[in-house]
């Protein structure tokens, strides 16, 4: 644990303040560079960023190490806000679906909806419990292959809405790429234009306040 307060002797030098188990503080020097204990008590220690405990951004100091890793590659991935693989397993992912439908004509499932019923009417009226109840699973069995081809084809639309949503997304972040200007071509556009004051330019004062403004504006902290 890092210290939280320095603590000095007598003579003003700072000592390690570490509470003994005997009672009173301990009163060896501090080693320097450590976490401002002695030797004895974590002095050794690397705190701050020379810790391999050390965790810095707004989430990875909370993040458990079997998330950490990953954390790590997601935040140094480049193509991080790439939507394109989205787009590709939503277009895999509706081809999938239409696999699932069923591929015979509306038409001819009506048919046999219809032929269903006949026969369900017949049955109420000649009294035939043995067709009453045949014709009541079937006319059921046909309601369930009509529901679930209907919860596919929502899934579905909902499954192009969201591409639709991820290509609209991503040809946003393509238009951006192309307004961007790179670092490179603003140092080059800087260079050129500076190479041209300097040319046109002949009052000495004036050329070197113009370079050192350039000199700032071009510095990249690091």
């Amino acid at each position: 644990m890092a210290k939280t307060e320095i603590i000095r002797n007598e003579k003003g030098q700072e000592i390690c303040g570490a509470k003994k188990r005997g009672g009173g503080f301990c009163q060896s020097p501090v080693l320097s560079g450590g976490t401002g204990r002695c030797w004895l008590h974590g002095g050794k220690t690397p705190s701050g960023p020379a810790s391999p405990h050390f965790k810095t951004g707004r989430y990875s100091r909370h993040l458990p190490g079997r998330l950490l890793t990953r954390y790590d590659e997601s935040r140094k991935d480049e193509t991080l806000l790439d939507l394109r693989e989205e787009v590709s397993l939503t277009d895999a992912r509706v081809a999938d679906l239409l696999t699932k439908v069923d591929t015979g004509e509306s038409g001819a499932k009506w048919k046999a909806l219809r032929k269903a019923h006949l026969e369900l009417m017949d049955a109420i009226t000649s009294g035939d419990s043995v067709m009453l109840m045949a014709s009541v699973r079937a006319i059921g069995r046909m309601i369930e292959d009509g529901n679930r081809e209907n919860d596919l084809w929502i899934e579905i639309f909902a499954a192009v809405e969201q591409r639709r949503r991820l290509v609209e997304s991503e040809r946003k972040r393509l238009e951006q790429m192309e307004q961007l200007v790179t670092v490179s071509e603003m140092m080059v556009l800087a260079s050129a234009l500076l190479s041209s004051i300097q040319t046109h330019v002949t009052d000495r004062r004036a050329l070197a306040a113009i370079s050192n403004d350039f000199a700032r504006l071009t510095t990249i902290e690091r």
